[in-house]
C-alpha cells in the first residue's frame, strides 16, 4: 500500500523585530513559511503551495500574518540582541527619511509581483493544467505512434519494413511523450509570460521604478522562494525600463 497526499508543512525562514499587537511592545518574531505540500508515507516532497507566512512572538507566541519581502534581512539566531535585530531586520522601526523613501518605493514596486504571486500559487494548488502546445503535442503523439504501430502490425512477419514501423512507434511514443511532459512542465511559465507579466509591466510602468529598485525587489523574492520570481530575470526587468 502506498500512503501519499498532501499535508501541511512549516518552514521557518528566521527571526525579526516586530511590534507585537498582544504584548504592545517591540518582540522578536518567528517567522515561518506556511505550505500544503505533496507527501509519499508523510516525506514531503517539496515545499508545496504557499499559504501563508506567519510570525509567532517569541515571548507570547501570539501570532500576525507577516510578509517576508517587507525584510531586507532575518535573523538566524534569536538571540541577537532586540536593538540589532531592529536595525538589520526592520529599519521602519526608527526610519531616517532616506530609508523611509527607499523603503515605501520598495513596497509600492513589490506589490504587483505579490498580487500576481498569490493567482500563480491559487492556480498551482488547482493542479496540473494543459494548454494548446502540450495538447497537440499529446494528441500528435498517440495519432503518429498509434499509426505506426498499426503499419508495423500489419506488415509480413520478421519483414524489414515491420520491424522499421516497429521501432519508429516505439521512438515516437517514447520521445513524444517525454517532449509532451517537457511541455506540460513549461506551461506555468508561458501562462505568465502571456497572461501575468503584461500586467505586472503595466501597473509598474506607471511607477516609473530604476534598475536598481527592481533588482532589489526580485531579490527579496528570490530569497523567500516567491513562485512569481521563477518566471522573472533580467531580460523581463529590462523591458520594463526600457518602457520610460
Amino acid at each position: 500500500m502506498i500512503i501519499w497526499g498532501t499535508k501541511r508543512v512549516e518552514k521557518r525562514l528566521g527571526y525579526v523585530a516586530e511590534q507585537c499587537p498582544q504584548c504592545k511592545s517591540l518582540r522578536c518574531f518567528k517567522v515561518t513559511r506556511l505550505g500544503m505540500a505533496s507527501h509519499v508515507y508523510f516525506i514531503s516532497l517539496n515545499s508545496g503551495r504557499l499559504l501563508a507566512h506567519l510570525g509567532t512572538c517569541e515571548l507570547c507566541a501570539g501570532q500576525v500574518t507577516l510578509e517576508p519581502a517587507d525584510y531586507p534581512a532575518m535573523e538566524k539566531n534569536r538571540k541577537t540582541p532586540l536593538s540589532e535585530m531592529a536595525a538589520r531586520t526592520n529599519p521602519l522601526l526608527a526610519p531616517t527619511p532616506e530609508v523611509l523613501k527607499r523603503e515605501e518605493r520598495l513596497r509600492a514596486v513589490r506589490d504587483p509581483f505579490l498580487r500576481f504571486n498569490q493567482s500563480l500559487e491559487d492556480r498551482a494548488g488547482k493542479g496540473t493544467h494543459l494548454d494548446w502546445p502540450a495538447v497537440v503535442a499529446i494528441l500528435g503523439t498517440i495519432l503518429v505512434g498509434f499509426t505506426l504501430a498499426m503499419a508495423a502490425s500489419a506488415a509480413p512477419p520478421n519483414s524489414t519494413s515491420g520491424t522499421v514501423f516497429g521501432w519508429l512507434a516505439f521512438a515516437v511514443f517514447f520521445g513524444g511523450f517525454g517532449f509532451s511532459f517537457w511541455l506540460m512542465s513549461g506551461e506555468s511559465r508561458r501562462f505568465f509570460r502571456k497572461r501575468l507579466w503584461p500586467e505586472i509591466r503595466n501597473e509598474l510602468a506607471a511607477l516609473q521604478p530604476d534598475r536598481s529598485e527592481l533588482d532589489a525587489c526580485l531579490e527579496r523574492m528570490n530569497r523567500y522562494r516567491y513562485r512569481v520570481a521563477r518566471f522573472v530575470g533580467p531580460e523581463e526587468l529590462a523591458t520594463i525600463v526600457a518602457r520610460h
